[in-house]
This record gives structure tokens, C-alpha cells and sequence, in this order.
């Protein structure tokens, strides 16, 4: 079957709203690029509002009976944990957010789905109706949203991208993204830094940061860290919405960011600025700028399994009658002019006054969908999504991140964690999580029997990092979440993480092969010399993320290949190979990733291990390409000279010197 049988056509377009008579739509291109693009646009020729619940946008494609159908789902939000490679049997369906990638026996691939996300949430379901017919169904999630007689809405852009190879139609997809996003930053280069959350928690102390600073700047000088942040545990207990320092900062937030900055670094904060604590006294003392039910409660987006039975058992029940009420988040009404005043005065006072440089916005999916989870009666994805006050989410969302960027200014780095990965982008946020946290903390005395070990957290993240690595410098700087390479545990804080070195070595690995904004975790002044010294190969940053080359492997891609051309020829090529199993394996790097890695095949191949200094050379390369062995649990990052005579010599090098 020829590439071009492999390309969806579009059959009908389906609108679920409270009168489809009086409704008509029309398909219409959109962009320049030359790729397949497209919007709906609904209009109104009834005399009557017209309520639209969603648009669907419906296609088919022919396939082979004997096609090995597979998804690859990005996710909504960069912290999702269902992100991965799912195969689709025939009479199997998948929903995916925002798009369909889909790969048939990983030598076809197709993008179905939405580039844009300026107003509403987006799903896409792929069906393999019968063995030689695969259907989707493009969802537009227009929240009930009333169209006057004679108006129109238009839903997100649609796009069609069809090519040989996964890493293709998905780096032709964020440049989608990209240019129909209208992506911007001042920001040319991934920022660096020390982050407090993964080694201090809520727990951190203003003692603790400022013991940071001189281990920092007389031992991580290699590493130009330019940010210090403070993550959570800064604020009041009374919880989030009360921005204020709490007792284990007692010279406030002001006096330690010029600390920080007397000590060569520029400072950093977090917050949570779009839900507010139940218990907080912003939500008692400013009711009226929370979102409400029509029975007027509060909307609860977090805890919401509390909330709900509280209302069951008396409504209307004051909070301080709630059981663990302190884990109750309210959603602010992004509808609201009032709550966008209180966000611009916050965020003058944070950049402004108290002069930070850097703001963690967290939890941001929670403006946008609750904690409800998935619903299989809803729509698309099935999530519970959140009504604001004359705006659909997306809009809430999206201009209270304007809010605070018109607040910080285009000079203040914003990172986005848990957040849309689409809805973010354009010129709202400069970086955006892509992974789970890399540790997990334990409260009680023991970890809960589900917890993620220290080795499925590092292989959970790299499985995300792979399926997002094109959107990196696409739609902002990829955060692969922070370096940790600690040996032993935290003082009074469990969390389980003490990777062996062959673990550390490979996220060590990942991180640096993912480009992005890369942060140190740990708590400096406690890293030992061996363990610090892994941290060296992170550093500088590279500029550009590793191509994944098996990435619909399973559990996560082996091999990471960063080319000499993406380094933009600064830099020998590199072929990071790891082992995910416990047992030794060999893998084989074929021959196509050697080339892109700049390899000759027919001259060799002369590397050298940046772990452990192990020189390789190889004269002409077989068919099957370069044999790597692995012990279980470890990886082989090369460093590649390609070869232009026969070269035989062996040995080991400083790994160090080539850095």
C-alpha cells in the first residue's frame, strides 16, 4: 500500500447543541505552510441562542489487514502519567488529547488532531472500524457555549500530517503548533539552576536556600547555574491563595531574594496562583473571587472526592466541618475581572517589589478540568471540565496567564508545570514540564505499596520526554524535571529515591540528551564528591533535544541519538544506549541512526564512552549496525567521531577533556 492510501479524508462534521436546525458549517483552510489545515466554522441562522456542546470532526483512512496499528498519546498536561504507545486491535477504539499520532508497522505514520487550543480542549478517537478502515472522530469540547442568531464560532485548527517516520510527522506537528500558536520568548537559550522542592519539600527553610548558595558557586561553577528557586513550603499553612512568608522565613521574601542575588544568582519562587486553598484566608476574607456552583458552593477542582461528600452530608456546610479540608482546592473565576486584578497585584508585588525572576506556576490543569477524573459518559476524553464565568476554560486559562506575564514582563523566566501542553503555548510560558516528578515523597512511616521505585520513576519519565521531545524550542524550552544523583536518604524526609550510579548515570543521561532548562535537585551541601561529579556531563545544556530513535519501544526508547547538526556542529555527535531491563542485554544501533549520527557506515565508527572513559572502534559496520553491551540497569552515552580511514586503535581517554 502506497503512502498516499495512508491519508484520512474527511467525511462529515457532526455538532451536538441544544437546536442543530438552525445551525450550518462550513470547512475552511487555514495557514500558509502547504500542509493539510483546517477549521470549522458553525454558524447561527436561527432566531434563537444556540447552546454547542461540541464539534466533531469525522475521518477515514485505508489501511492494510495486516497493519500493526499503535497511538502514540502525548497526554493533556505535562505531568499526565498515561502517556505512551497503545496498540489498537481491529474493533479496538483509543481517545487521545489534542491528536492522533499513529503509526502503522512503524514505517507509516499519521498526525490527526488539533494544533490549536485558544479556546477549547481537544480529543481525538481512533477506531480500526474493520481490518482495512481506520476512523476518527476530531473533537472540539466548545463548552456550551451560545451562539447568537447570526454569529459563528470556529473551532481549534485541525491539521493532516502524513510521513515515513514518527519523528517527522511529530517535529512537522510542533512546528504546527508553533507557528498557529504564534510562539514567542526572549529567552534564546534553556536556563540553569538549583531547585528546593526534591530534596527539601514543604519543608524548606530560608536556612536551607541560603546554605545553597556558596556550594553552588565554589563547587557547580562548571554548571553556570543562574536560578535559585524556592519551590512549595514558603506560604502560610493556611495554604494557597495566602502568598505570603511564613514563620521559616523570617526576613521575608524580599531580604533572601536579594541574598540570592548578592551571591551571583537570580531568584526564584513557586506558586499555585490559580486555585485557592479552602482554608486559607483569601477564601474567606475574598468569597467573591472563587468560582461557584448555582447552588452557590464554591467549584472544588482538587479534593474533590472531600467536597463532594461534604455536600452529601450537609449542604452548604461550612469548610471548618470538613474532614481534611486543607487538601480542598477552590478554582478562582477566570471569568472574573476581579480575580485578574488580585493575580496583577500579586505578581507586581513578586517581580516588582520582592524581585523575583523566575515564577513556578503549578497545578495549572486544575483551572481547566477537576480531579474527577475520567467520566466514560462524557465527550472526548471524558473530562469534568471547569465552566468559568462568560469564558471557556481554555480563555480563562490563557488570559490569566497573560495576567501574570503583563505583571512579570517578557525578562521573567515563567516555567509551567502540570500544564496543558498546547494551551500553554504561544507567548504566556517559557518552559513546560514533560515528565511525572522524579521522586515520589513518603508520608507515614513507610511508602505506600504502590509507589513507583526510584528506577520506574527515572524509566516513567523518560518515556514522556521521549513522545514530547519535538516540542522543545517548538513551543518553549522542555523541562525534563531536575537532576537528582543523591546516595542517601533526606534528613527526617523519606521518599524513597536512592538510585545506584549505573541509575543516576542514565537519568544523568537523559536529562542532558533531552535539552531543555536543566536544575540540580539535591541538596548540595550533602552530595558527595563521586556523586557530584555525575552531575558534570548535564552541563552546559544542549541545545536541542535527542531524536528517540526506537521510540515505540517498549518500556521506553533505548537508543538517544543528538547529531552533530542539531548540536549546530559545536559538538561530536552522541548515541546515548540504554538497558531498561535488570539483566545484561546487547542492543544494536542500526545502521540509520549511525547516519544520522553523522556515521560512515562503510568506514566505522570510532567513540568514546562518556561514563566511563571505554574507547570503541569499529572498521566497516554490518548490517545489523553497532552491537553496544549493557549491564542491566545502565547505559553507554558515546561521544561519535565518524571515521575516514581504517582505524583499529584501542584504549581509554579522558571522557572528561572531550566534555
Amino acid at each position: 500500500m502506497t503512502m498516499s492510501h495512508f491519508h484520512p479524508e474527511i467525511v462529515e462534521v457532526q455538532i451536538e447543541a441544544s437546536d442543530t436546525s438552525s445551525l450550518a458549517w462550513t470547512l475552511r483552510p487555514t495557514g500558509d505552510s502547504g500542509e493539510d489545515r483546517f477549521v470549522v466554522v458553525v454558524e447561527n441562522n436561527g432566531e434563537h441562542p444556540v447552546e454547542v456542546n461540541w464539534i466533531d470532526v469525522i475521518l477515514r483512512a485505508r489501511i492494510a489487514p495486516t497493519d500493526d496499528v499503535r497511538v502514540l498519546e502525548l497526554g493533556l498536561q505535562s505531568t499526565d502519567l498515561d502517556v505512551g504507545v497503545v496498540s489498537v486491535p481491529d474493533g479496538g477504539s483509543y481517545c487521545s488529547e489534542h491528536v492522533a499520532v499513529v503509526s502503522l508497522d512503524g514505517q507509516r505514520h499519521l498526525v490527526t488532531g488539533y494544533a490549536t487550543s485558544t479556546r477549547f480542549l481537544t480529543s481525538v478517537r481512533t477506531t480500526r472500524t474493520s481490518s482495512t478502515t481506520l476512523s476518527f472522530v476530531a473533537t472540539c469540547l466548545t463548552d456550551a457555549i451560545a451562539i447568537e442568531p447570526g454569529q459563528t464560532i470556529t473551532s481549534e485548527a485541525l491539521v493532516l500530517i502524513t510521513g515515513p517516520s514518527a519523528h517527522e510527522v511529530l517535529a512537522r506537528y510542533g512546528d504546527a503548533c508553533s507557528e498557529l500558536m504564534g510562539v514567542r520568548s526572549r529567552f534564546a537559550e534553556p536556563p540553569t539552576g538549583w531547585l528546593s522542592w526534591y530534596c527539601f519539600y514543604g519543608e524548606v527553610t530560608e536556612e536551607d536556600v541560603l546554605r545553597q548558595l556558596d556550594t553552588l558557586a565554589s563547587e557547580y561553577s562548571y554548571a553556570r547555574p543562574k536560578y535559585v528557586v524556592i519551590d512549595s513550603g514558603w506560604y502560610p499553612e493556611s495554604g494557597w491563595g495566602d502568598w505570603e512568608p511564613n514563620s521559616k522565613f523570617p526576613h521575608g521574601m524580599k531580604w533572601l531574594a536579594d541574598r540570592i542575588r548578592e551571591a551571583g544568582f537570580a531568584p526564584g519562587l513557586w506558586f499555585s496562583p490559580l486555585l485557592v486553598s479552602a482554608t486559607s484566608r483569601l477564601a474567606r476574607e475574598r468569597p467573591e473571587l472563587l468560582l461557584r456552583q448555582s447552588d452557590g458552593r464554591p467549584v472544588a477542582t482538587m479534593g474533590t472526592a472531600i467536597w463532594d461528600h461534604a455536600a452529601e452530608g450537609a449542604t452548604g456546610a461550612g469548610v471548618d466541618v470538613v474532614e481534611d479540608a486543607e487538601t480542598v482546592r477552590f478554582a478562582l473565576d477566570l471569568g472574573s475581572d476581579s480575580v485578574h486584578a488580585w493575580l496583577e497585584e500579586l505578581f507586581n508585588r513578586v517581580r516588582h517589589e520582592w524581585g523575583y525572576e523566575f515564577v513556578k506556576l503549578d497545578f495549572l490543569i486544575r483551572a481547566l478540568v477537576t480531579d474527577r477524573g475520567l467520566s466514560p459518559d462524557r465527550p472526548g476524553r471524558g473530562h469534568d471540565v471547569v465552566r468559568h464565568s462568560g469564558v471557556t476554560a481554555v480563555e480563562g486559562y490563557r488570559r490569566a496567564l497573560r495576567t501574570v506575564r503583563r505583571a512579570v514582563g517578557e525578562d521573567c523566566f515563567i516555567l509551567g508545570c502540570a500544564a496543558p501542553l498546547v494551551a500553554s503555548a504561544g507567548d504566556l510560558i517559557d518552559a513546560n514540564r514533560m515528565t511525572p516528578d522524579i521522586t515520589r515523597r513518603n508520608y507515614g512511616d513507610a511508602p505506600l505499596p504502590d509507589r513507583p521505585s526510584s528506577w520506574e520513576l527515572v524509566l516513567m519519565c523518560a518515556r514522556s520526554l521521549a513522545l514530547r521531545y519535538a516540542f522543545n524550542g517548538r513551543i518553549g524550552w522542555n523541562d525534563s524535571d531536575v537532576l537528582i544523583v543523591r546516595d542517601r536518604p533526606l534528613p527526617g524526609i523519606s521518599d524513597s529515591f536512592s538510585p545506584t550510579v549505573a541509575e543516576a548515570q542514565v537519568w544523568t543521561t537523559i536529562v542532558a540528551a533531552a535539552g531543555g532548562i536543566t536544575f540540580l535537585g539535591d541538596d548540595l551541601s550533602r552530595l558527595t564528591a563521586e556523586r557530584r561529579e555525575l552531575t558534570r556531563l548535564a552541563f552546559p545544556p544542549l541545545p536541542t533535544a535527542a531524536t528517540p530513535w526506537d521510540l515505540l519501544s517498549a518500556p521506553a526508547p533505548r537508543i538517544w541519538v543528538n547529531s552533530s547538526a542539531s548540536l549546530g556542529h559545536s559538538q561530536p555527535a552522541r548515541i546515548a544506549v540504554i538497558n531498561w531491563s535488570d539483566d545484561q542485554e546487547v542492543v544494536d544501533v542500526p545502521i540509520a541512526a549511525l547516519e544520522a549520527a553523522g556515521v560512515d557506515a562503510q568506514y566505522g565508527i570510532s567513540a568514546v564512552d562518556l561514563w566511563s572513559g571505554e574507547k570503541t572502534t569499529h572498521g566497516p559496520l554490518p548490517s545489523r549496525g553497532l552491537s553496544v553491551p549493557l549491564a542491566g540497569r545502565s547505559v553507554r552515552w558515546l561521544q561519535v567521531l565518524p571515521m575516514r580511514r581504517p582505524w583499529s586503535d584501542q584504549g581509554r581517554v579522558d571522557a572528561s577533556r572531550l566534555r
